[in-house]
């Protein structure tokens, strides 16, 4: 006698529902992008534009790569290469190589406490900033202010604690959703 089990394929609402819950990263990302872009009017600092998604980038390559990937984060630079105006690729590039990076370091960075993984994050960002600057010079044809990347740069580090503890915040949220605690 033959028993057949049939495992109950998941509702559309279901799918759409874990849909949202592994993709948490990717959205809290765009929303990252989105700040980026406010408007900032201060007459001396209105050309600096911090590249805010350094920070969920790096983070999410380090701690939950499976939801985040390389493709993600080239998704991220694209976003950022429509709105902002460096070259088209730029920011692609820059975003791609700052996550394949990120990510090589993550068997390393993973067992280190929080303020040496924010001082690695600040050399990865300060690398990521002087090539971008160096390919926009390149492709300018003319050094651009480096003081603008400096300050930049610096605002990014700033940042990352501020941003970090939202990421972290979300990375338990669906740890426990995928561990079924929720």
């Amino acid at each position: 006698m033959r028993t057949s089990y049939s495992i109950a394929k998941p509702t559309f609402k279901e799918q759409v529902r874990e849909f949202m819950w592994f993709n948490i990263p990717k959205f809290f990302t765009y929303f990252v992008v989105l700040i980026s872009f406010c408007p900032i009017f201060i007459s001396k600092f209105s050309d600096i534009r911090p590249c805010l998604s350094l920070a969920p980038i790096f983070f999410w390559a380090v701690y939950r790569p499976h939801s985040f990937s390389a493709k993600d984060a080239f998704i991220i630079g694209l976003v950022l290469d429509l709105f902002e105006t460096t070259p088209l690729g730029l920011n692609t590039l820059i975003m791609t190589l700052f996550y394949i990076l990120s990510n090589s370091q993550r068997r390393f960075l993973f067992t280190h406490p929080f303020a040496f993984v924010w001082c690695i994050f600040g050399l990865f960002g300060c690398a990521a900033y002087v090539l971008k600057w160096l390919l926009a010079s390149v492709n300018y044809a003319t050094f651009l202010p480096f003081k603008i990347v400096f300050i930049s740069q610096f605002l990014v580090f700033l940042s990352y604690p501020l941003i970090c503890p939202f990421c972290n915040k979300l990375h338990i949220i669906v740890r426990d959703h995928e561990n079924g605690c929720t």
